[in-house]
């Protein structure tokens, strides 16, 4: 029998250019916090371990074509230019997304 795993609410804050999440893509809230942002809920490929990542209009921009319970492939990019008028840097993402292959994920399970 498994052991039971430990839910801590991780979050993914990149802080590097390059760093990249990739998982499946689980769960998604709306409206959430003082922001009124989306949450975003990935269950890491190498752990299993569920990560959630806050949402910013470039990232809800890139992942609305994405469907929950595909795999997701979400890398930072760093900051972009400046806004006028004073406004912040957007932070600049890159998401890829597939199908899971239902095959790949049966042949992982047997190898380990």
């Amino acid at each position: 029998m498994s052991e039971y795993k430990i839910s801590s609410g991780n979050f993914w804050k990149p802080t590097k250019e390059g760093e990249t999440l990739e998982g499946l893509y689980i769960n998604k809230q709306e409206h959430v916090g003082t922001n009124d942002s989306n949450l975003y809920y990935i269950e890491k490929l190498e752990d299993n371990e569920v990560v959630q990542l806050w949402g910013t209009t470039v990232l809800d921009q890139r992942m609305m074509p994405v469907k929950i319970g595909q795999q997701v492939k979400i890398t930072y990019k760093g900051l972009g230019e400046k806004g006028k008028g004073g406004k912040q840097a957007p932070h600049i993402w890159k998401v890829e997304y597939k199908d899971v292959d239902i095959d790949e994920i049966a042949k992982d399970a047997v190898q380990e």
